[in-house]
């Protein structure tokens, strides 16, 4: 019994670190002047943009992809410093930010090799590095990658704009030559992450997490070994969808989530004390 509830804990675990939403996204389905615009965006960043400055071409997103299609320019040349990639999106209600992209050099035509991912907030001229942001391009889909990369706090929960760029931290190709005007660079699969506050997730550790099973789930769910407190299941935007009161410590507690959509909920804990959650998946 202690390796099968020690097995359930564990993948509650799982569970809440992966609860991430998706703030905005670039996958460049179409191989269109569309795919400038984010093809997943919160309603806030529906009209967020990926762009190039400092002088290189307009971008071409016909071109391959990891798995589809890519953004791709050429004109790098004397770019250190000067020239990049840049998205903008909002943070609002968010937070634990993190960024995924893979950015790619051409192979006959070799790119710029080195570029630093930076931040800013708001409309204001100071970039700064992002811990862990610097990318070192090659020719396939896998040495420029950046998988999860956490954005600094600064950027939590922001009403104003949040901008990141990939700028060029040298004038090296790929080959350790000078870029030409040639030189091609490829961006794909940009993904920005974070969780939503309203649904309580903060700082997940061992120590804020209730179990519930089972999960993925069909109509009630139990909380294993559940705390005295109050109870609320969240769906996917904030909304309280039920609440009740465990009135018992460590005991088994039903919720009830019958007639409830298909998708993702949170249930939190309160106690007045402490805060627990998990994520739960309900199935038709």
């Amino acid at each position: 019994m202690k390796k099968i509830f020690t097995l359930i804990l564990g993948f509650c675990f799982s569970l809440v670190l992966s609860a991430q939403d998706t703030l905005v996204g670039w996958t460049f389905p179409t191989g269109t002047a569309n795919d400038s615009v984010a093809n997943f965006a919160l309603p806030a960043n529906s009209g967020s943009f990926l762009k190039t400055y400092g002088g290189t071409t307009a971008l071409n997103y016909s071109t391959n992809g990891l798995t589809t299609f890519s953004a791709q320019a050429t004109g790098w040349d004397s770019g250190m410093n000067t020239k990049y990639w840049q998205i903008e999106f909002s943070t609002a209600e968010y937070q634990n930010i993190k960024l995924s992209s893979i950015l790619r050099s051409g192979g006959n035509n070799p790119g710029p090799r080195d570029f630093q991912i930076q931040y800013k907030v708001g409309m204001g001229v100071v970039w700064t590095d992002v811990v862990g942001g610097a990318v070192t391009t090659a020719a396939n889909w896998t040495g420029g990658a950046i998988s999860n990369l956490s954005l600094p706090a600064d950027v939590d929960n922001q009403t104003s704009t949040v901008y990141i760029r990939w700028i060029m931290a040298t004038d090296d190709d790929i080959n350790g030559n000078t870029v030409l005007p040639t030189g091609i660079a490829k961006m794909d699969n940009i993904i920005i992450t974070g969780n939503k506050i309203n649904v309580g997730i903060y700082n997940v550790d061992n120590e804020n997490i209730i179990c519930v099973y089972p999960n993925p789930a069909k109509g009630s769910v139990s909380v294993l070994n559940a705390p005295k407190g109050q109870y609320q299941v969240f769906n996917s935007t904030g909304q309280i969808m039920t609440s009740t009161t465990n009135y018992s410590e460590e005991t088994t507690l039903s919720l009830d989530m019958r007639g409830m959509p298909a998708g993702i909920y949170f249930c939190k804990m309160n106690n007045g004390s402490k805060t627990q959650v998990s994520k739960i998946i309900l199935l038709n």
